[in-house]
């Protein structure tokens, strides 16, 4: 016997009577039922395999049980039970909390049905308010937003944290006494889980951020995004889809009058790139109760620096980046791999002065002179580190110009040599790791990296005789940064991160830029 929905007082588990249907969604039915145990109204949420379009709805139903059991805040309606329908036997059984489809079906279990139960709570959403005539005052707006955050703060504190992507007017409840609780975690995600890109949309559009748009990576500020777009509905009454746009941004500024402190906090949860707006609840809770100042949180953008090289082409399919190698640039930031990367090859080339006698020994003394040359005439951030690479050239020149030819001189032969080196080599690569050869690539060549908007990368540097060419998948904004923008300046990096971000969070514009001579 197949389970029907549309029964008006079904008995579902022998224990639950469905009363009245409260809201759809995504994922699921939710149903206002009476418990039989406890004669207590209870609120059920139901998604049938019959409703399934894809199977992520499944994976989300399941996510949100697993999670709504870690729960324990007092304004999210309390988790009490979470059970399947097993269609083979006509009977209800209780996964574990590790179960999956795959698992259930393994077992020899054939799952129709899906149920989430919960604490009902008695109000009304703010969006029904809004439809009955409702105009709330700024205050009031505030105190909502106020009680949010306090939610927002506890999910967000969590290890690991939870973002619930899909805060609308909707999901928010009103009590008779004012309080404001969160309900449907059907999008809910902790961020220790996500992949590089999601594999599902999740949440209303209009009230959904720009990155979840692109069925991306969500952050703190994800839901801050979905709460002062629920603020313009409440203040203005109007969806945010039906409100102007300036810049990619909602422009509500014509539609209310409001004090200018709270305007510029709305302004800032709204913000379409998720970098430029206030970076978590907590943030935004304290500015909000005049804890702290906005200014302190400056959403301003950076400039590209006057002297940067570097150049970008942008397009729909890919963003080019060029970045010129740090020698041929007026300013690069040294590191500690350039450092020891430049004393390694300086280590070799006087070993085979050294080895070459004094014919080589004049191409080692040039060497030296045009590296020290173009680090002197380098107008460098830092003119106390570049004079500490000149010193340790120096040091070294000193060693294996002077030093080591005096060991062989005085017979101690092959093995003091070989002794010295391995321990230079040794030293050199226990301080700098692998990452002599890439940093010194960086410093000599061209490196150029394409971006495509699903954030696939491919990198193109060019060695002595060839081109090296080599294609990445993974996470890869902190990993540019990290492994190839190591000898730019702060600024520089900064602001090429900037450009990537916006890259990867608006629809790509005209090319402002050209690379006059792309590897």
């Amino acid at each position: 016997m197949e389970p029907q929905l549309s029964h008006p007082h079904r008995l579902i588990a022998n224990r639950y009577q469905l009363l009245e249907p409260l809201g759809e969604g995504g994922s699921g039915i939710t149903y206002k039922a009476k418990d039989g145990q406890t004669s207590e109204e209870v609120a059920i949420k139901i998604l049938s395999l019959r409703q399934v379009e894809d199977w992520k709805q499944i994976d989300l139903f399941e996510r949100e049980a697993r999670i709504l059991q870690q729960l324990d805040h007092p304004r999210i309606p309390k988790y009490i039970d979470y059970f399947i329908h097993d269609n083979k036997g006509d009977l209800y059984d209780k996964p574990q909390p590790d179960d999956t489809v795959s698992d259930l079906v393994d077992r020899g279990i054939e799952p129709d049905e899906f149920y989430i139960v919960q604490e009902l709570v008695t109000g009304q959403t703010l969006s029904s308010l809004v439809e009955d005539g409702w105009k709330p005052t700024e205050e009031e707006v505030k105190q909502i937003a106020i009680q949010v955050l306090n939610i927002l703060v506890y999910l967000q504190d969590l290890i690991p944290p939870v973002t619930h992507r899909d805060i609308k007017p909707q999901n928010l409840i009103r009590t008779e006494r004012g309080e404001i609780f969160l309900v449907d975690f059907g999008g809910v995600r902790d961020r220790f889980r996500q992949t590089t890109v999601a594999s599902s949309v999740v949440g209303t559009y209009g009230y959904m951020s720009p990155e979840q748009l692109r069925g991306g990576k969500t952050y703190l500020s994800t839901d801050l995004y979905g709460l002062g777009a629920t603020s313009i509905y409440l203040l203005t009454g109007e969806h945010p889809v039906d409100l102007p746009v300036k810049k990619l941004k909602i422009d509500f500024h014509d539609r209310v009058t409001l004090s200018s402190d709270f305007r510029n906090w709305l302004d800032r949860l709204i913000e379409p790139n998720h970098q430029h707006r206030l970076p978590s609840a907590r943030v935004a809770l304290n500015i909000l109760r005049g804890n702290t100042r906005l200014e302190a949180f400056s959403s301003s953008r950076f400039e590209k620096p006057t002297y940067s090289s570097l150049k970008l082409v942008k397009s729909p399919e890919k963003l080019i980046i060029r970045i010129p190698s740090a020698s041929s640039r007026q300013r690069y930031d040294y590191s500690l791999e350039l450092v020891g990367g430049i004393l390694w090859y300086a280590i070799l080339f006087s070993i085979l002065g050294i080895v070459g006698g004094a014919f080589f020994g004049w191409f080692v003394i040039i060497f030296y002179l045009l590296l020290i040359n173009r680090i002197l005439s380098l107008r460098t951030i830092n003119e106390s580190r570049g004079k500490e690479v000149v010193g340790c050239l120096f040091i070294f020149a000193y060693v294996f110009l002077i030093v080591v030819p005096s060991l062989v001189s005085n017979n101690y032969g092959g093995l003091a040599l070989t002794v010295l080196l391995s321990f230079s080599v040794f030293a050199s690569e226990s301080i700098v790791g692998k990452s002599l050869q890439p940093v010194v690539r960086e410093f000599l060549t061209d490196t150029i990296l394409e971006i495509t908007p699903d954030l696939k990368l491919r990198v193109r540097q060019k060695l002595l005789f060839f081109s090296s060419h080599k294609d990445y998948s993974e996470n890869l904004i902190e990993m540019i940064d990290r492994d190839f923008c190591r000898l730019l300046t702060p600024d520089e990096r900064r602001w090429l991160r900037q450009q990537i971000d916006d890259y990867l969070t608006f629809s790509p514009a005209t090319a402002t830029e050209e690379i006059s001579n792309p590897l």
